[in-house]
């Protein structure tokens, strides 16, 4: 995927996060889901388990635009599928969360 990408809405993100975004967006085998839980709230999204049925699923809300990413979390272990990551980039480059330069 892209690998030139920054934070868009003019979001400053602590230089962590930034590492994380662009490790992000090269889609690696390795990305955990503890670091995309810590860059998504340095885009202002919270998290959210639904309800006590809601098993693996967890759900990102904006509380500014609305916008809802829902994962299903990872288990055993906290390293997350390719195609999670790939629909996580896409997500955050369709909301505008992510813009290339």
């Amino acid at each position: 995927m892209k690998t030139n990408i920054q934070a868009g809405r003019g979001l400053k993100l602590n230089s962590n996060q930034r590492k994380s975004l662009q490790r992000l967006f090269t889609v690696p085998a390795d990305f955990k889901f503890s670091e995309l839980r810590t860059l998504l709230n340095g885009f202002g999204y919270v998290e959210s388990n639904g309800s006590a049925s809601s098993g693996s699923r967890v759900y990102f809300l904006h509380p500014d635009t609305k916008d809802i990413l829902m994962l299903h979390k990872p288990h055993p272990g906290d390293e997350m599928q390719k195609a999670a990551v790939k629909a996580v980039c896409r997500f955050l480059l369709a909301h505008g969360d992510v813009e290339e330069v």
